[in-house]
């Protein structure tokens, strides 16, 4: 009786083991439901660990993350966490380590923090060189790049105007550097605006236009850039692009030190 028992417990687990593996393929079949195992299982303990201040369960689960998937993504949350030392020891030539494996997949976030890490030589050798090749990366249009990106790309696409125009890390280029900083200003950054306005008026990478000049000090002093209101109140002043008006020069120059 006993072995016909055992019998029928094998039988019986062999059975329900092949319904629940049926089961679960059809249900995926049915609702695309993911393996819990997989990716979207670790990135939600991923997510959820450190969104509930449980660093150290983040670290290893990030670590899951970026390892085994091989995820973007997830490398460049573990590279933060090693650059900030959450969940683990501050180590920067662990962020740089990640933050390289997550650019090199053409994630435009990690490509900027590389660039700035090469910038300042933080956890690697200080290369302006390889900076701006990252920047490059970062700055490059997409017409698929995501909203939340944009700011990103504005940012390499100053930092590499800055290097170009101060001849770092690439042979000196005010044409390039105008190029990049128009880029930037042509999406509504108010800093590349006010960096175009300033090259219009110093002729430098474009022909010097000082009506050029005063239309986009104009805008960036209309997001509230101080430094183009400073500009736009000397303009006014001197009547250099525009009518001389005391009265806008001191508006602007007004508007500058509030701003300050």
């Amino acid at each position: 009786l006993m072995k016909f028992f055992s019998f029928f417990l094998v039988i019986y687990s062999i059975l329900s083991f092949s319904a629940e593996a049926n089961h679960w393929e059809r249900m995926q079949e049915r609702t695309e439901v993911p393996d819990p195992t997989g990716i979207s299982h670790v990135q939600e303990h991923a997510i959820s660990a450190y969104d509930s201040g449980n660093l150290k369960g983040a670290f290893e689960w990030f670590t899951k993350w970026a390892v085994e998937h091989d995820n973007p993504y997830g490398q460049f949350r573990l590279a933060n966490m090693y650059f900030d030392g959450l969940g683990i020891v501050k180590d920067r030539k662990q962020a740089v380590k990640w933050f390289l494996e997550s650019a090199k997949q053409g994630y435009r976030k990690s490509q900027d923090r590389l660039a700035l890490m090469y910038l300042k030589g933080q956890g690697v050798s200080q290369d302006f060189s390889s900076a701006a090749k990252w920047f490059k990366k970062a700055a490059e249009a997409s017409a698929e790049i995501k909203v939340t990106d944009v700011k990103i790309r504005n940012d390499a696409q100053i930092s590499l105007a800055i290097l170009y125009r101060d001849g770092r890390g690439v042979e000196q280029s005010d044409v390039m550097a105008f190029q990049w900083f128009r880029k930037a200003a042509d999406q509504g950054d108010a800093f590349a605006q006010a960096s175009v306005g300033e090259m219009y008026e110093a002729g430098r990478g474009t022909k010097q236009n000082a009506e050029e000049a005063y239309k986009w000090y104009r805008m960036a002093a209309d997001q509230g850039d101080s430094v183009a209101q400073r500009h736009l109140a000397r303009l006014y002043r001197e009547g250099i692009g525009v009518s001389k008006n005391e009265s806008e020069a001191d508006k602007w120059s007004r508007l500058a030190e509030e701003g300050e």
